[in-house]
């Protein structure tokens, strides 16, 4: 049984997908639990035979007592008697409100395993230091960590992440790098590289993404005489100041803001550089995604992206929050389309040997003590 916040568009929720379509029946039963509206993907779950229960409400602020407590009672409530109808074997958890209810619910119901994966690197929200909620949230990961079978990491960077916030638990963590269907993308053809240059990022239009690097990037290569498109697939808090940005850069008719995209294979056979400027990334599916396509690839040089990418082999790594340093590595491939294809032609032979789901399914079924046939 999967827990998980909500089922909108991102990394953790397609990740669910790609296990409900690969996951054989026959060796486990899957029932995902989401929190919280939204629930875009829940369709897209109960179409591969998998049991959704959504249980629908909005989270409230912690500084809300009333609210939260009711909020919390109501779900642990619903979250333990569907761990004894569905007959759980496994409790597996993703994101914050999924771990700080789910864990201790699944221990209370006596489920067999417990397990967590840590999605992202930013383990705590952007505040202050001194944030009563961050040092809140803290104390209580350190507790509910305690209960834990297994804290799964996305990366070698997220890893190292959770042993600062919560000292002692190495014993427990495991690094299993998502995975995707590779197969999904090999008929794809090579990028055109016609006279406009189509740019593709997919990624949730929120801070640690980078859009706004990205834009200016775009700018610049306008100035500069290059004819390219951007197209910006994804939906988030930022769509109303990029949408400004690229309006006051005098580039709003080349940006193209796409909102959440369900058919990523279409969007990736017309695109000609996949760029991805994330500021921080745990293991992005639409970087693997992007490399089984054999796009070429201009990212950044953070942990995440450094342990699938290698810069000048199957991409181009640059700076993070560096506009200029994007602009110039699209251009290296703009003025190079061969040496551009021959890096998309290694980054997916990369993402077959390395990154196929069936190797991130086998390494769940370790864990999860699943028998592998």
């Amino acid at each position: 049984m999967h827990i998980i916040d909500a089922l909108n568009y991102g990394g953790a929720q397609k990740l669910l997908v790609e296990l409900a379509a690969h996951i054989p029946r026959q060796i486990c039963r899957t029932v995902v639990c989401a929190l919280q509206p939204p629930n875009d993907l829940a369709d897209a779950l109960r179409s591969l035979s998998v049991d959704v229960v959504c249980l629908q409400r909005p989270r409230p602020s912690i500084i809300h007592g009333g609210s939260f407590i009711s909020y919390s009672v109501g779900h642990a409530r619903d979250v333990f008697r569907l761990c004894k109808t569905a007959q759980a074997t496994v409790v597996h958890c993703h994101l914050s409100d999924a771990e700080f209810l789910g864990i201790p619910i699944g221990r209370a119901a006596r489920v067999p395993r417990v397990v967590t994966t840590v999605h992202y690197p930013d383990l705590l929200p952007l505040r202050s230091r001194t944030s009563v909620r961050n040092v809140l949230r803290k104390i209580l990961t350190r507790v509910i960590y305690y209960f834990v079978d297994t804290i799964i990491a996305v990366s070698d960077d997220v890893a190292c992440r959770v042993q600062e916030l919560v000292p002692g638990c190495s014993g427990k963590i495991r690094v299993i790098i998502n995975g995707i269907n590779t197969a999904a993308y090999a008929a794809l053809p090579p990028p055109a590289f016609h006279q406009e240059i189509v740019l593709t990022t997919i990624a949730r239009l929120m801070p640690p993404k980078g859009h706004q690097y990205l834009i200016d990037a775009v700018h610049r290569l306008r100035s500069s005489g290059k004819q390219v498109r951007l197209l910006l697939a994804g939906d988030g808090d930022l769509y109303d100041e990029l949408v400004a940005q690229t309006r006051m850069r005098g580039i709003y008719d080349n940006v193209v803001f796409l909102g959440n995209c369900a058919d990523i294979a279409g969007l990736l056979a017309t695109t000609d550089i996949f760029v991805l400027p994330s500021l921080w990334e745990g293991t992005s599916l639409a970087l693997l995604e992007a490399m089984a396509a054999a796009r070429p690839i201009v990212a950044t040089d953070i942990p995440g992206i450094r342990r699938v990418l290698e810069s000048g082999r199957s991409g181009i790594l640059v700076r993070p929050a560096d506009a200029a340093a994007l602009a110039q590595a699209i251009t290296v491939f703009i003025d190079n389309p061969q040496y551009a294809r021959t890096c998309g032609e290694v980054a997916r032979r990369v993402a077959r040997e390395r990154f196929d789901i069936k190797r991130t399914i086998a390494e769940l079924l370790e864990v999860w003590g699943v028998p592998q046939q």
